[in-house]
């Protein structure tokens, strides 16, 4: 086992800490909490970071929640407790048992024994953990009674200490309260504090592998006399899950501005809290380097999302085709599942960006096509879509090819059944 400990003094900011295990758990499916650092497993993720990366990662969390811990790794959750604190790993001082004592829950009258057994130790002239591990067992029942076989037990066996129980928080709260010399009362200055305050939330939501679907922002503002609303609420709840503060700034652009115009805020901002009350699971926690679907996802559900805020939910909607003689009624809606899922549940057909007006008669040639001004070198064919007309109208049947081609242009081509033919019929970006 090798163990990541963020470790945070001089009296930490406990939700900011439950915020960073709740992020970390990108990084590893086994993290741990305790009243001063959160403890990542990191021996079985070696193979997509090795410690400097996953330092640097810790780190890079952290600061997004404006946490600045003091990091060690050991081969258990104590021993990287005692090398965090002490930022040593290889000479530990005998005040680590501490560490080894009460790692995870802060027990006052067992740190006052520890206590008074290193004070001894250190009298003895022990000071170096090792050598008071190096004591026999014996020497230390008759000299430091129960609590020094205790801790001499737990240091020699601290591998086998079980992996406490964390469990993320349902509901993702954060909220920021401003100073008197704010003076926030426009949109773009709201903005830039929301902005913080969704990116917190959203790290700790996808380290939880999920996306949100319903949130909430809250105003406090300056309690005045006149002030007929000192608190101002707004729900949004998304017709796509969101998962990209960019994304999600902008759908609560859209109605903030509208709102905030025709009602404008009473008095200064005292406080703001961005709530997100339901999500959904998504694909992965890891963002995929090497391929641009999930970016491409993230951007169509922000889409879908904003025109539904924008249009109203019951305008925005899938149309799923279906066998109709009359093309006006050839879909229906589909509103029994999520928007999000529908996305990838409906296949529908590649189309290119840019249509010619009308076909063009291509010549092939071996692996090459080509017009009287142009040469394409055939890469690869998929296809074919196959397009029919109905009964009652004039007979037309064709079987359409997406071309890719050695110079880098995608063709939409056409054949007809019974025909050497091949026309062009637009171009994919």
């Amino acid at each position: 086992m090798k163990v990541l400990c963020a470790l945070f003094l001089n009296s930490p900011d406990k939700e900011k800490i439950q915020a960073l295990a709740e992020s970390c758990f990108r990084l590893s499916t086994q993290v741990a909490l305790s009243y001063e650092a959160v403890f990542i497993e990191i021996g079985n993720s070696w193979r997509l970071y090795n410690e400097r990366g996953i330092k640097l990662r810790v780190l890079a969390l952290s600061q997004r929640l404006s946490l600045f811990p003091q990091v060690g790794i050991g081969t258990n959750i104590p021993t990287a407790l005692a090398i965090a604190r002490f930022k040593n790993s290889s000479d530990l001082p005998t005040r680590a048992l501490h560490d080894f004592a009460t790692p995870i829950l802060k027990d006052l009258e067992v740190s006052k024994k520890v206590e008074n057994l290193i004070k001894t130790l250190e009298n003895l002239g022990i000071h170096k953990l090792e050598d008071f591990i190096r004591l026999p067992r014996k020497a230390i029942l008759t000299r430091f009674g129960k609590i020094g076989l205790k801790l001499h037990e737990q240091v020699a066996q601290a591998e086998q200490l079980p992996w406490p129980e964390f469990r993320p928080k349902e509901i993702i709260l954060e909220k920021t309260i401003l100073e008197a010399d704010a003076e926030i009362k426009g949109l773009e200055p709201l903005l830039f504090v929301l902005r913080g305050l969704i990116d917190r939330s959203l790290v700790r939501l996808l380290g939880q592998g999920k996306r949100a679907l319903k949130v909430c922002v809250r105003l406090k503002l300056e309690p005045y006399s006149l002030v007929k609303e000192p608190e101002r609420l707004w729900y949004f709840e998304f017709s796509a899950p969101q998962g990209h503060v960019l994304g999600l700034l902008s759908i609560l652009r859209e109605r903030l501005e509208r709102e905030l115009q025709a009602k404008p805020l009473e008095s200064p901002v005292t406080q703001i809290t961005f709530e997100i009350l339901e999500s959904s699971p998504s694909t992965s926690a890891q963002r995929d380097f090497f391929n641009k679907k999930e970016e491409e996802q993230e951007s169509w559900n922000s889409l879908i999302s904003r025109l539904a805020e924008k249009l109203g939910p019951s305008r925005v909607f899938f149309a799923v085709p279906v066998e109709k003689y009359i093309p006006e009624k050839g879909w229906i809606m589909k509103n029994d599942r999520p928007l999000s899922s529908l996305a990838s549940y409906l296949a529908f057909p590649e189309r290119p960006l840019r249509l010619l007006r009308e076909p063009e008669t291509l010549y092939k040639s071996g692996e090459n096509l080509f017009n009287k001004d142009k040469m394409w070198r055939i890469r690869s064919w998929e296809g074919p879509e196959i397009l029919k007309t109905e009964w009652w109208v004039e007979k037309m049947e064709r079987h359409y090819f997406k071309v890719d081609t050695h110079s880098g242009e995608d063709l939409w081509i056409f054949t007809i059944p019974g025909s050497t033919k091949v026309f062009l019929h637009g171009y994919f970006d």
